[in-house]
């Protein structure tokens, strides 16, 4: 239960992020079917690659984990940034204890 709960904080509860590009004509922005989609595929991946693993696939800016302007965020214990889709220059370092 706790794995399920610190999965939920890291992946889901982080979501996907939309930018909002305007270089993007409204054809060519992803739908909110799509964010959903990723996110699903996200939180499988996550459970089939392990932690350290689907981090960073999902701030390596890559398909299927970036896509136009969706990318995704991952939010871990005390707020610090655990993937960043967008801008991964921004994921905290990891705390040595």
């Amino acid at each position: 239960m706790k794995h399920k709960i610190a999965m939920l904080n890291l992946v889901i509860i982080a979501g996907i992020f939309v930018t909002g590009s305007q270089a993007l004509s409204a054809a060519d922005r992803a739908m909110p079917d799509e964010a959903k989609a990723m996110l699903k595929n996200a939180v499988a991946h996550y459970q089939s690659v392990g932690r350290k693993q689907a981090l960073a696939d999902f701030s390596a800016k890559k398909p299927p984990f970036a896509d136009r302007e969706l990318y995704l965020v991952c939010i871990g214990p005390g707020h610090l940034i655990s993937a960043q889709g967008a801008f991964p220059q921004y994921v905290a370092p990891r705390p040595t204890f």
